[in-house]
């Protein structure tokens, strides 16, 4: 992992402490903003080429946040070659590449992530992401289990492993993870939509057309849950 000299860490921090408020209230282009304007008062030399890559390191986590994929593997790339090399760079890295379909260079760099932190939650689920994506469900739970082992309250690391677990033919634990990850994060229409087809699966048509109702109450109903809800009120009249 690298590390910045105890004078330029200072320097970093003070910089990052002028951005936290952008990010804190979720206004990532203003804090892509405030980091351009700081790089430019930076000269690109040797002695100040591992502060710059730090900072394009943070920037390009802030376009993977407004979802500027090319952007955030652009500076990514930049800020390594530039000396920067951590678990959060090759993270940013990898999940740009899985939203852009490229799937080798994101297993390729979330495998440097996990080298570098192999507890880091978002390398994980990335990694995990792209086996699902690669039809290696058994290297995904085991990816999705280490993650939710170091914390039981991820929801989505549940979720994901339920529906590995479907692939796998291991319905029961599909159930329970799903069923866990509802407890955690009841309006996520996703659960419920997974819970009630495997509801479904054992013919439990009730208990699956309350997944489904708690599914369609959300603000952006799913359209899969509103036909599947509709489908078991015809079969059940």
């Amino acid at each position: 992992m690298t590390q910045l000299s105890d004078v330029l860490q200072q320097q970093y921090d003070a910089i990052i402490g002028e951005v936290q408020p952008f990010i804190d209230s979720d206004l990532y282009h203003q804090g892509v903003a405030r980091i351009n304007t700081i790089l430019e008062s930076i000269p690109e030399d040797d002695e100040h080429r591992l502060f710059r890559a730090a900072l394009l390191a943070k920037r390009a986590e802030l376009n993977l946040e407004i979802e500027d994929d090319e952007a955030a593997w652009e500076d990514a790339q930049k800020a390594m070659n530039g000396g920067w090399y951590d678990a959060a760079v090759h993270s940013i890295a990898g999940w740009a590449m899985y939203h852009m379909e490229k799937l080798d260079l994101a297993i390729g760099q979330f495998d440097k992530a996990v080298q570098e932190d192999p507890n880091r939650e978002s390398s994980l689920m990335g990694r995990a992401m792209v086996y699902v994506d690669q039809e290696e469900y058994d290297l995904a739970r085991t990816d999705l289990s280490h993650v939710i082992q170091k914390n039981p309250e991820n929801a989505n690391a549940l979720a994901t492993r339920a529906e590995v677990s479907v692939y796998l033919g291991a319905i029961d634990s599909a159930r329970k993870d799903v069923e866990r990850a509802r407890s955690l994060d009841a309006a996520d229409p996703d659960y419920g939509l997974l819970h009630a087809r495997l509801l479904l699966a054992d013919q439990e048509f009730d208990p699956a057309i309350k997944a489904l109702d708690a599914s369609i109450g959300d603000d952006d109903p799913l359209l899969d849950a509103i036909l599947l809800r509709s489908h078991l009120h015809f079969m059940n009249n």
